[in-house]
């Protein structure tokens, strides 16, 4: 309970900031070091919104791990394949301009 309260703040801390936002979460296992001085988290009021937003994505997680134990993969496969997609679109795009191109100083 104590690390889910950790990260919990943790996050609001980063989205009050703007430095993060809660549109997709993801954990790497990468262990960086923290530079936070007490100032830093003085402002209760301005972290109860991040704080509850965090909370909430943490729940939805958690319930969804309950509930269907394969979506994260499932999530990740579509991830990769759209990211397929859009790079064979990107290339295509860019063979139909190298032809353009070439045309043109024909």
């Amino acid at each position: 309970m104590l690390a889910e309260h950790l990260l919990v703040n943790g996050v609001a801390a980063l989205t009050s900031q703007e430095l993060v936002t809660m549109k997709r979460v993801a954990q790497d296992g990468v262990r960086v070091r923290a530079c936070a001085g007490a100032a830093s988290f003085h402002r209760e009021k301005t972290l109860k919104q991040p704080i509850a937003e965090a909370e909430e994505q943490l729940r939805h997680l958690a319930d969804e791990l309950h509930e269907d134990a394969q979506a994260s993969s499932r999530r990740q496969k579509a991830a990769k394949e759209r990211a397929g997609r859009e790079r064979e679109d990107r290339v295509a795009e860019a063979l139909r301009q190298l032809r353009e191109l070439q045309e043109t100083k024909a």
